[in-house]
């Protein structure tokens, strides 16, 4: 299943992967520490990001329908609500 998978990006691609690989070690070659410490802190910057991302995605969404469901208490309470035809109702 993985070799279709794989066969089906690299059409969509329109290259092979292992070009991305060549051309990873043709740019890593005389690099010193400092570049490969520069890639891992790049590396690791962009997993905690997305792990950030990934946790506050949910609660953002639930912060969200709480504060709807809050101002729709307050617009009821406050007597803005609609009729059935969705016309504000006469006080």
């Amino acid at each position: 299943m993985f070799a279709r998978g794989s066969r089906w990006v690299r059409r969509r691609l329109k290259f092979a992967p292992s070009a991305i690989l060549d051309w990873f070690r043709q740019l890593s070659d005389g690099r010193g520490f400092g570049f490969w410490w520069l890639v891992v802190t790049v590396v690791l910057a962009g997993v905690v990001g997305l792990l950030v991302a990934a946790l506050l995605t949910p609660v953002t969404g639930i912060l969200a329908c709480v504060a709807v469901a809050i101002w729709f208490l307050i617009r009821k309470s406050t007597g803005h609500s609609r009729d059935e035809r969705g016309s504000a109702a006469t006080a």
